[in-house]
């Protein structure tokens, strides 16, 4: 699993592990565990803004 560095949950504070476990919030780019944005009824916790970024995926073996 490759860690993505320096980057925490604005929910839970934990460190995202993965791409997979990510969701960014489209108007202000803050980032989430996909559970945590779940948690939070898919809104940003700081902008209030309720859709995230498409994850884009730069490694998927074709």
């Amino acid at each position: 699993m490759k860690e993505i560095p320096n980057n925490r949950c604005c929910v839970c504070g934990g460190k995202i592990m993965s791409e997979e476990d990510l969701t960014v919030c489209e108007n202000c780019n803050n980032i989430y565990h996909k559970i945590c944005w779940q948690e939070v009824k898919e809104e940003c916790i700081y902008c209030h803004n309720k859709t995230q970024k498409e994850e884009v995926d730069n490694d998927k073996s074709k």
